[in-house]
């Protein structure tokens, strides 16, 4: 389906869900599997960078990135905090790939999202009506901008070494150095592109993925933190701890005492 006929044919059936979320740089890389429902996310501070599978989106300040239901993606952080607005909904019928809308005079659209996060929130009837007109009002905006679809061809060249790395980062024998070997170019064009895609280095990047997965593995109470340390490449458990924390901001028991 075309951008401009799903703006303009666009049938609302349900808001989920409506947040103003502020992350700090140690969130990320953040990776969602699917999202539960279609969302508008308004970017009010900070840079995120969206990575798809066949594309990348930049959400910069007073832009809009549509993300439909279903859809996987990471996400990394080029400043030290973000700060977006989040409405979820249902709708009916197809949608589009992922897209940004920028925005040259955002008022109007902030205005819309607090006014639809302060009706949310206060839960008041009729909420709904009015958290759905809110949102067509939104985009009735966006249908007035121009909407594009992010070119992602530049970063082309490493996807096969960052497919590996994900597939490879917790085997005893991976090296980040092979990275650069897979993509065919050198050590040091193969770090700035990774860099300028992900918003970090190669190893920060396999450091984050691993406390992703320690996260998980904390879920169950039949696994010992000593052994999820030696299982995430970490003979050291106080220094898997120490990274944990900093990554977090939860010891690995007080996180799985939080949110086990």
């Amino acid at each position: 389906m075309q951008i401009p006929e799903f703006l303009q044919n666009i049938c609302i059936t349900e808001i989920n869900f409506v947040k103003t979320y502020i992350a700090a740089s140690w969130n990320y890389p953040m990776h969602n599997r699917g999202r539960r429902h279609h969302g508008l996310l308004f970017t009010l501070e900070g840079t995120e960078t969206y990575h798809f599978k066949d594309l990348t989106a930049e959400a910069v300040p007073t832009s809009i990135l549509y993300i439909p239901k279903g859809e996987e993606y990471r996400t990394t952080l080029a400043d030290e905090k973000s700060v977006v607005a989040v409405v979820d909904f249902e709708i009916s019928g197809e949608s589009p790939r992922p897209f940004v809308t920028c925005f040259s005079e955002p008022g109007s659209v902030k205005t819309c999202f607090s006014k639809m996060e302060t009706e949310w929130n206060r839960k008041d009837s009729p909420y709904i009506p009015e958290c759905k007109s809110l949102c067509y009002k939104i985009i009735s905006l966006m249908a007035r901008q121009t909407t594009m679809f992010p070119p992602s061809q530049k970063f082309d060249r490493i996807a096969d070494a960052v497919a590996y790395l994900h597939q490879h980062y917790l085997e005893n024998d991976f090296r980040l150095e092979n990275l650069s070997v897979i993509a065919g170019i050198s050590q040091r064009y193969f770090e700035t592109l990774f860099h300028q895609k992900y918003g970090t280095t190669p190893k920060e990047y396999v450091i984050s993925l691993k406390m992703e997965q320690a996260k998980e593995l904390l879920m169950s109470e039949k696994l010992l933190i000593r052994d999820i340390a030696l299982m995430l490449g970490y003979s050291d458990i106080y220094h898997f701890g120490k990274i944990f924390t900093k990554k977090t901001g939860f010891t690995p028991s007080e996180y799985r005492s939080h949110f086990l």
